[in-house]
């Protein structure tokens, strides 16, 4: 059997799009997609061990970055947090030796794009407030740490041998070859998708960061 496969869907990163419209059509023969809704603690219960024991194909999760945030809506998981959530990875019988698939993006249009995803919540803020303004209600080493993204990248690959690590404003740039390339990683074939749009409000920010990670 193949290796299970992690997909890390930080936020704004594209993510919903890989659930939705990738992964969850891959051909089923292939692999087997669930959706990670909760915390780890979800995967350790003996029914779903017994299920995904009896498959012949690869588990493919797909979720946040695995760790406990206590204070959302604020988007800045400390270190300490994804550290605990890669041991919990390493120590389970289905993703001990995953691959593992982590979409970054760049500093600036992340914090511009979560903003802007954040304060447009009429459940979390009343009234729409500006970005130096919101930004401000975070510590800078909270900041900084969260977007220490090479000691993020370090910890994945000293835990684990396969990690493939790409940029969001790659998937913005040529859709069909971002999906391409991940496709090649979990090892299937690219499954009938339709296009994304992007407004042009995304298309922007992601502009603020046109990087490839190389490491």
């Amino acid at each position: 059997m193949n290796k299970n496969i992690i997909h890390i869907g930080l936020p704004r990163t594209g993510s919903k799009f890989l659930r939705k419209k990738i992964f969850v059509n891959i051909d089923k023969s292939q692999i087997y997609f669930k959706e990670h809704t909760g915390l780890y603690d979800k995967y350790s219960n003996l029914g779903w061990k017994a299920y995904v024991k009896s498959l012949t194909h690869p588990v493919l999760i797909s979720g946040g970055d695995y760790s406990k945030v206590d204070n959302y809506p604020i988007p800045m998981t400390r270190v300490t947090n994804r550290e605990q959530s890669i041991k919990n990875f390493k120590h389970s019988f289905l993703f001990h030796d995953a691959k593992i698939i982590l979409i970054l993006r760049e500093r600036e249009s992340h914090m511009r794009s979560m903003h802007v995803h954040l304060c447009t919540d009429k459940r979390l803020y009343e009234d729409f407030i500006e970005f130096d303004e919101w930004i401000c209600q975070y510590e800078q080493s909270d900041i900084d740490e969260y977007y220490d993204y090479d000691k993020y990248v370090d910890l994945l690959k000293e835990n684990f041998e396969e990690v493939y690590v790409d940029w969001y404003g790659n998937m913005v740039k040529d859709l069909d070859f971002f999906v391409q390339k991940i496709c090649d990683f979990i090892g299937v074939d690219v499954p009938e998708y339709d296009g994304r749009s992007i407004n042009s409000s995304e298309q922007l920010l992601s502009r603020l960061g046109d990087v490839k990670y190389e490491k």
